[in-house]
């Protein structure tokens, strides 16, 4: 797992989802990150957005800690 992006196998991990489920998150946060201006790549999300987006740090989630520590 990187250190600064998630794929949807991780988000998948993390929210105990379907795959297709993750998918359409990361597809939907990188929409909202390029609105933004952002630089995107497909298939993957920015860690730190995720967690903020997903509200992970209101529950004690750690942005250093990975999908798969948790």
């Amino acid at each position: 797992m990187n250190e600064y992006f998630w794929r949807p196998k991780d988000i998948a991990e993390l929210l105990e989802c379907s795959m297709s489920k993750a998918y359409k998150i990361v597809q939907q946060f990188n929409k909202e990150l390029s609105a933004m201006g952002k630089y995107t790549v497909v298939g993957r999300i920015s860690k730190q957005y995720a967690i903020d987006r997903l509200g992970l740090e209101a529950r004690g989630y750690d942005k250093r800690q990975t999908a798969r520590n948790h």
